[in-house]
């Protein structure tokens, strides 16, 4: 195993990109996909960790990273795959 010396320089810290206290807006605020992704990860499955359907999470996550850019379906799979086995 390598074994690296301790970097002891300072850092420079970078202030937020996003204010920390607003990622999500209220849903009568949303429109369109933001609206149907926003519906989808407020239900009840969500509310718990390891909860939920993993293709859902992972379409909701993608959405709010990538915006419109189309999700990979042919990793995946169609969108009504249940993934509960």
């Amino acid at each position: 195993m390598l074994h690296r010396p301790a970097q002891l320089r300072p850092f420079r810290s970078l202030p937020n990109r996003v204010p920390l206290n607003q990622l999500n807006p209220p849903l009568s605020k949303l429109t369109g996909a933001a609206l149907h992704f926003g519906r989808l990860s407020s239900s009840p499955e969500f509310d718990h960790i390891d909860n939920g359907r993993d293709d859902v999470l992972n379409r909701i996550l993608w959405f709010a990273a990538k915006g419109r850019q189309p999700y990979p379906a042919t990793l995946s799979g169609p969108a009504t795959d249940d993934d509960d086995d």
